[in-house]
């Protein structure tokens, strides 16, 4: 999973650079991750089985944004499987 770390100095003009370019990663990640979700929801439908946890995973991942003021402090939500 992404693991994103500043290790200059916060206050730094390359800081608000970081966080504008993590913010474009975080994104990334999270669009691939919820079109994995998505074909797992539909198979799930498919199969019968219950597909709450995973509509509950791709909410959870949607909210990041609004969740997360930093993205160096994105904690990934776990992942339901079959």
């Amino acid at each position: 999973m992404l693991e994103l770390k500043y290790c200059g100095d916060k206050s730094a003009p390359e800081y608000a650079k970081f966080v504008t370019v993590a913010w474009g990663l975080v994104r990334k990640e999270r669009d691939s991750l919820l079109s994995v979700v998505d074909k797992q929801i539909e198979l799930a439908q498919d199969k019968g089985i219950d597909e709450t946890p995973f509509r509950q995973y791709r909410q959870a991942l949607r909210d990041i944004p609004q969740t997360y003021s930093n993205p160096e402090d994105v904690v990934w939500p776990q992942k339901p499987s079959f």
